[in-house]
């Protein structure tokens, strides 16, 4: 019996698969790694994407029937309809700023104007 742990150890599918082992593990590690990050994204996604809120702006039409059905006055219409189309624009302005990434655009002039040489 002498020796025997040794010899054995040296005999077990452990020790034959000797570089292999380590490999494996490595390999179940990162596909773990990997399942638990698309978890996350899709959590995080479907977080990021929920529906819109509501707005609770009046439109211009909207504004218009109230003050046909009487329950504004001419005045407040009007100043309602004023903050409607400055927020409509400032909403625009916002929305072209980020589609240029955040750089105002210069319009192009025509060569005619300023010729280079």
């Amino acid at each position: 019996m002498d020796g025997w742990p040794l010899s054995a150890m040296r005999n077990s599918w452990w020790a034959t698969g000797g570089f292999l082992m380590p490999m494996v593990g490595l390999i179940l590690v990162g596909v773990g790694f990997y399942v638990a990050r698309v978890k996350f994204a899709r959590r995080l996604a479907r977080r990021r994407y929920e529906e819109p809120p509501m707005s609770n702006d009046f439109t211009l039409g909207e504004l218009d029937q109230l003050c046909r059905e009487g329950k504004i006055s001419a005045e407040e219409c009007e100043k309602a309809k004023a903050s409607v189309l400055l927020k409509n624009q400032a909403a625009t302005e916002r929305a072209n700023m980020m589609s240029t990434g955040g750089f105002p655009v210069i319009a192009p002039q025509s060569p005619d104007k300023n010729p280079r040489r």
